[in-house]
C-alpha cells in the first residue's frame, strides 16, 4: 500500500533503501490497518499502562523490518496510544536517532524535556517525604494528603511551618541518589529545590562542562561519554517512573547509533543494556 505501513510479503523489496520516514506525529486523517504486529504491539504497551505499579513491568519492544514496512508508523502509533490512554501521568518521548553516538541521541533526549517539568517531578519526592514526617508526627497531619495529590508546594510548606529544610533536602538526596542509582544526579537533581542553582544543573544536565558550583559539590565530570549518556537516560526513566506515571520512548532509527561508522564501545554496549534493563 502507498502509505507503507501494510508489511510486505514478496522477496523483493520494492521501496528505495532512502525511504525513511522523519514523523512525529500524525495528521488527523491517517489511518492505520490493525496488522496482528500493531495489535501485538498496543497489547505489550497496554500492559505497561494499565497494571497497578506494584506489578507493572517495563517493556522494550523492538520493531524490525525492511524500508518502507512500517516501522515509523507503529511506533508513532504506540505513542499517540500511550498519550490517549493514560494522558494524566504518560511522558512521551520521540527521538529520531542521529547517525553519530548515544552522546549525540542523549542531547536530543534532554532537548525534549523541560527544566520545570523535570524540577516537578523531584519536587513530588520531596513531597512524600515531608508528607511522611507530619503524618507520623501528627503536627500538620490534615496537609498531607494534599502535598502528596500535588495541591501543595512542600518547599512552601516547610518554610511556612518552620521545618527543617537541610534536613528534608537531604532525605531527598539519599532517596533520589538510591533511586537513580548515581551520587551525582542525586546531588544536582536535589539542588534544583533550592533557589539559584537552575541554571547550573541544567547546563550540565544538558551536556555542558559542570559551573564551579556543582564542582563544589563533586560534580566533576560532563555527561560526555556514551556510557555517561545512557546512563542519563536510565536516570531520567527511573524519575519518571514516580507515582505510579508512565515514561515512554520511543528512538527511531536506532540502527544508524549502531552502525559501522560510529560503532559504540563495549562499554557503550553494556551501558545500553543496562538502559534497557532499568526501562
Amino acid at each position: 500500500m502507498s502509505d507503507g505501513h501494510v508489511v510486505l510479503t514478496s522477496e523483493a523489496n520494492p521501496f528505495s533503501p532512502t525511504a525513511i520516514a522523519r514523523v512525529t506525529e500524525f495528521a488527523p486523517d491517517t489511518v492505520t490497518v490493525p496488522t496482528p504486529a500493531i495489535r501485538e504491539a498496543l497489547r505489550l504497551l497496554d500492559d505497561y499502562l494499565v497494571s497497578p505499579a506494584s506489578s507493572r513491568p517495563g517493556h522494550v519492544i523492538a520493531i524490525v523490518g525492511d524500508y518502507g514496512t512500517g516501522k515509523t508508523h507503529l511506533a508513532v502509533r504506540l505513542l499517540q496510544h500511550a498519550r490517549e490512554t493514560a494522558p494524566a501521568v504518560t511522558r512521551t518521548v520521540y527521538l529520531d536517532a542521529p547517525a553519530g553516538t548515544f552522546v549525540a541521541l542523549y542531547k536530543r533526549f534532554i532537548e525534549q524535556l523541560e527544566l520545570d517539568d523535570v524540577r516537578d517531578r523531584v519536587r513530588e519526592y520531596y513531597a512524600d517525604i515531608v508528607a511522611d514526617a507530619l503524618s507520623s508526627s501528627g503536627f500538620g497531619s490534615d496537609v498531607a494528603r494534599p502535598l502528596r495529590d500535588g495541591e501543595i508546594d512542600p518547599v512552601g510548606i516547610v518554610e511556612r511551618f518552620g521545618l527543617m529544610e537541610s534536613s528534608f533536602l537531604q532525605q531527598v538526596q539519599h532517596t533520589l541518589e538510591r533511586v537513580t542509582r548515581n551520587e551525582a544526579f542525586g546531588t544536582a537533581l536535589t539542588l534544583l529545590l533550592r533557589r539559584g542553582f537552575d541554571d547550573a544543573v541544567w547546563e550540565w544536565l544538558t551536556g555542558h562542562e559542570p559551573d564551579q558550583i556543582l564542582k563544589d559539590r563533586g560534580i566533576d565530570t560532563a555527561i560526555c561519554t556514551e556510557a555517561a549518556a545512557l546512563e542519563a537516560m536510565g536516570v531520567f526513566a527511573l524519575l519518571y517512573g514516580h507515582r505510579d506515571r508512565r515514561f515512554v520512548v520511543v528512538v527511531d532509527e536506532l540502527d544508524k547509533v549502531l552502525s559501522a561508522s560510529s560503532r559504540p564501545t563495549e562499554d557503550a554496549i553494556e551501558a545500553f543494556k543496562k538502559l534497557l534493563e532499568v526501562c
